[in-house]
């Protein structure tokens, strides 16, 4: 677990490549995970003075988390990312939000300097969470929050090598989806105590999804193809269904969860 692992191809290429497709993406811009992640900042009417958001893709996380408070930072290793932040807060007229290029498994923060960290629906992307956990513990100040959301694998390992293996054949910066109890060990080992755990789900459509990360025709007609052929099993996880027109749609677990530096 503690090795890092080589994407097929780096996240960096990647959302450079697809950038502008998350700052319209439902799945990112709103939903279920997006408004626990908000209420786990908020939790018992906390104040933060310095937050920061790893991988923050378009923004939502960062700005989410902004409203609780007085500086976020939000942090991604790809410009073209961070692009898409500063349009954002353009269009919200977000004042409090500032951006930083930033690799999640060297964070460029002193020791006991940060009061909230978040990360929303990027991990399965690292090339090595447990040293990106032990990132978040070292630069947390002590009382400091962190609430992660992440798109998790079912506990069932072969429906989880299944899932995995189904995000790389879309998108091969994809790494390996953590499942919720990987999650609640992973970040109570760095030292941080898990306070709160909520499991999600987000909603995709096919052509949607496989419009999304750039696919090709082929790509998108394969990982159809994967689907529909998929066991009754794994269907019934991930609730797959196919309407009249053909379409595909079914969802995928997400993992959120609150911990705190004692």
């Amino acid at each position: 677990m503690n090795e890092i692992t080589k994407p097929q191809k780096s996240a960096l290429s990647q959302f450079g490549e697809t950038a502008a497709n998350y700052r319209v993406s439902k799945p990112h811009s709103q939903g279920e995970s997006l408004e626990i992640l908000a209420s786990f900042v908020a939790k018992g009417g906390r104040r933060f003075n310095i937050g920061v958001d790893i991988a923050t893709g378009a923004g939502f996380a960062a700005f989410a988390s902004a409203v609780n408070a007085d500086l976020m930072l939000a942090t991604d290793p790809t410009p073209a990312m961070l692009q898409q932040v500063h349009k954002l807060k353009s269009e919200r007229g977000v004042n409090n939000v500032e951006t930083m290029m930033v690799i999640a498994e060297s964070l460029p923060f002193s020791d006991d300097s940060v009061d909230l960290v978040t990360c929303r629906v990027a991990p399965h992307h690292f090339l090595n969470v447990p040293l990106w956990l032990s990132e978040v513990n070292r630069v947390l100040k002590p009382g400091g929050v962190f609430v992660v959301a992440d798109t998790s694998a079912p506990e069932d390992p072969e429906i989880a090598k299944w899932m995995n293996a189904l995000e790389l054949k879309r998108d091969p910066s994809h790494i390996r989806n953590w499942t919720p109890s990987e999650w609640e060990s992973g970040i109570n080992t760095t030292g941080l105590k898990v306070t709160d755990t909520a499991l999600g789900k987000v909603n995709h459509e096919c052509n949607d999804w496989t419009k999304r990360s750039n696919s090709t025709e082929q790509e998108a007609a394969e990982i159809e193809e994967t689907i529909r052929n998929a066991s009754p099993s794994i269907k019934a996880e991930f609730n797959i269904k196919e309407d009249e027109a053909g379409a595909l749609t079914w969802h995928w677990g997400v993992s959120i969860l609150r911990a705190e530096k004692p």
